[in-house]
């Protein structure tokens, strides 16, 4: 049973303070937003040399405001969107949004940080205007081989450590510049480079 309280739409009144929304202009802008994310899958996916990303479109690409909150998403992996919901905000903080500027980036594929399996790698890049960070740019895609027990995505293992490397966030990319020992470590666990 609903309180007494809540009446029918003709009976609400505004919010005091509340802005009102043109309809049309968050249309635009949401529209924007998705379209930018199909832009990043379609970058992904044409540029990547996994049979997993390029063929069966494995990946998904995510944008989110300056609190880590998903602003918008292309379409993709359903289960990687529900992860990424929780992995982004969690690298985010275990990193410190901090340590993170203009032309950086943090990769990941930590399962205790939002229930991705090891083949799950993240990527994460702030997006900067006039020195303010105005939110964050990811993508989850999955690769074959992360240096497990065998390369492939699923075997018959009994605990996370035989699947692979577990990757905490680190930073991948700094100021725009490849950080050229943490590529080559996790280059190393990989047996077809």
């Amino acid at each position: 049973m609903l309180p007494s309280s809540i009446g029918t739409e003709t009976e609400r009144t505004p919010m005091p303070h509340a802005e009102q929304i043109d309809p049309i202009r968050f249309e635009v802008i949401r529209n924007a937003l998705s379209e930018a994310t199909e832009e990043m899958a379609i970058a992904l996916r044409r540029s990547a040399y996994s049979t997993n990303i390029k063929t069966r479109a494995d990946f998904s690409c995510v944008l989110f405001d300056s609190r880590v909150r998903v602003v918008a998403q292309a379409f993709a992996q359903p289960v990687h969107l529900g992860s990424l919901s929780l992995l982004v905000p969690r690298m985010v903080e275990a990193y410190g949004a901090e340590n993170l500027g203009p032309g950086d980036a943090i990769l990941a594929n930590d399962p205790y940080l939002g229930g991705v399996h090891l083949n799950d790698i993240t990527l994460i890049s702030p997006v900067y205007h006039n020195n303010t960070c105005l939110g964050y740019v990811a993508n989850l895609a999955h690769h074959v081989d992360v240096g497990g027990g065998s390369p492939a995505s699923i075997g018959a293992f009994r605990e996370v450590f035989q699947e692979g490397v577990i990757i905490p966030p680190v930073k991948l990319v700094e100021r725009g510049e490849l950080v050229t020992n943490i590529f080559n470590l996790i280059l190393a666990q990989i047996r077809s480079k």
